[in-house]
């Protein structure tokens, strides 16, 4: 499983990334891509996953890309979904039987739950040395969203109200954590939901345990604690580049969260004093 966050000038390849012999499942997160090979010319746009393989030409367009790789071998597949080999789309299930490879990529819409997926896959909330568990259940949870082809099912007015909140308020997360710095209002939200303000904010705070303005704040202080962590930013850079104008509002809110500066934050967690959701033990 590899994460792709990159800004490019131009066109560049990315048909290195697909490695042969294997399935790539790409959730495409953010920026425009194509795959092309001798018959046809394959789109990948944002918010969309794509099964293909290594050797047609694959080119991502100038601007913002965020996207995640994951590369499937003919035994992964039979191993975790032979018994299902009738439901698996064509690509899936051509792999497995005859290790054969499709020409062209399936593009599909990303499901909404993968789409709010996103800020955990780049912070898992498990301890490191349960990455490799927690990462191969994510894998899995994937796949199981994207190798499948659909099913008509029956649903109940009930069942289908409660998938619809809960596709909504899925798809309102990742709208409100694809962007920090520069997060859409209530009103823009609400319409990209297909809510009013009001009833947004009503199910939204029904749904999470909390309110649209703390969401985006924990979210923030999250983002900013990663840049701090690894080193990319320092305590200016980082407030700004998740969209904190006031250093000390953000660092007053920094330590309401994690109990401690943000300048001292590296050094905590190097000391290894860093406590269940990221606060330090005392």
């Amino acid at each position: 499983m590899d994460w792709h966050d990159f800004r490019t000038d131009r066109s560049v390849e990315w048909g290195s990334q697909l490695q042969a012999g294997g399935l790539s499942v790409c959730l495409n997160y953010t920026g425009e891509a194509t795959i092309e090979t001798k018959a046809e010319k394959r789109d990948i746009g944002p918010s969309q996953v794509a099964l293909c393989a290594a050797g047609p030409e694959a080119r991502r367009q100038a601007g913002f890309h965020r996207y995640l790789l994951l590369t499937l071998t003919p035994g992964f597949v039979c191993l975790h979904f032979g018994e299902s080999a009738a439901r698996l789309r064509p690509a899936a299930s051509r792999l497995m039987r005859e290790g054969d490879l499709p020409a062209a990529p399936e593009v599909m819409p990303m499901p909404i739950a993968l789409l709010a997926a996103r800020s955990q896959l780049l912070h898992p909330p498990v301890p490191s040395a349960a990455l490799r568990t927690w990462f191969l259940g994510r894998a899995l949870e994937i796949l199981a969203q994207t190798l499948f082809r659909e099913e008509d099912t029956a649903e109940t007015a009930d069942e289908r109200r409660m998938r619809q909140t809960t596709d909504r308020i899925a798809l309102a997360r990742h709208l409100i954590d694809r962007d920090y710095a520069n997060p859409p209002s209530l009103v823009m939200l609400a319409e990209q939901v297909g809510y009013s303000p009001f009833h947004l904010s009503r199910v939204f705070a029904q749904e999470t345990g909390m309110s649209i303005p703390k969401f985006l704040r924990l979210s923030r202080l999250e983002k900013a604690a990663e840049l701090l962590r690894t080193g990319k930013a320092n305590v200016s850079e980082a407030a700004a580049a998740v969209g904190y104008a006031s250093l000390s509002a953000f660092s007053k809110a920094f330590v309401e969260h994690f109990g401690c500066c943000p300048g001292l934050y590296p050094a905590v967690l190097i000391a290894g004093r860093r406590g269940r959701g990221g606060l330090p033990r005392a």
